[in-house]
């Protein structure tokens, strides 16, 4: 073979970059969602899997490139880094639509209850005793309404046409807890939710998991 002239040697493969980058995604988004589905079922986040995850996209990267290079490197780290910040993003949303579930079970109950009573007020005496029965826990004495300060007053007064929709049925069960679980999933507390989330350890994973995709992907090459 060594001993043919050129045009007659076989061709070399050719290289298939944007193949290897496509499936490089394409692990990496099977893999957050397997991520997430594992850790909802069990209950525990491995953060090893987040390691695994990466070691796994840039594999998968080089097979399907037939060869490695920085450029299929960078691709593969990209993709684990989307990918792990995806199943930790996806962890933090389902949490928070759990606890959104928690919040609105029985809370328009209890606003309604407490819109009723507040609209039926007329004097400040009223409010007084009204807000003194509602903030006495049952077997904690009798309620005081001098323990009620003006204050207090003056902000349920202030949102009694708030409180009569409420009363009247005009702000529905159905709005007011839509309007719960738009709180606990806006975007500004998942950002909140998600940097408290983010610890030494979650860190250290995430730099696992794109290095070694990355180490993976762009190993031996000089491209």
């Amino acid at each position: 073979m060594d001993d043919l002239p050129p045009s007659t040697l076989p061709p070399a493969p050719e290289p298939r970059i944007a193949t290897g980058i496509v499936v490089s995604i394409a692990v990496g988004f099977a893999g957050m969602l397997a991520w997430f589905f594992l850790t909802r079922l069990t209950g525990f986040e491995f953060g090893i899997l987040a390691w695994g995850l990466g070691a796994l996209i840039g594999f998968a990267a080089v097979k399907a490139a037939g060869y490695s290079a920085h450029s299929l490197g960078l691709a593969a780290g990209c993709a684990a880094l989307i990918s792990i910040l995806g199943g930790h993003y996806l962890l933090v949303y389902d949490a928070l639509s759990d606890y959104a579930a928690v919040e609105t079970e029985g809370a328009y109950d209890h606003a309604f209850a407490f819109a009723t009573g507040a609209v039926a007020c007329e004097s400040d005496d009223d409010f007084r005793a009204f807000l003194a029965s509602w903030n006495t826990l049952p077997g904690h004495g009798a309620p005081d309404p001098a323990s009620v300060g003006d204050e207090e007053v003056a902000a349920v007064r202030a949102d009694l046409p708030w409180l009569q929709t409420l009363a009247d049925g005009t702000f529905s069960r159905e709005a007011y807890e839509a309007e719960i679980r738009a709180h606990y999933l806006s975007p500004a507390v998942q950002f909140e939710v998600l940097k408290d989330s983010f610890s030494l350890f979650t860190l250290l994973w995430l730099f696992l998991g794109v290095g070694t995709a990355w180490r993976i992907a762009s190993h031996g090459s000089d491209d």
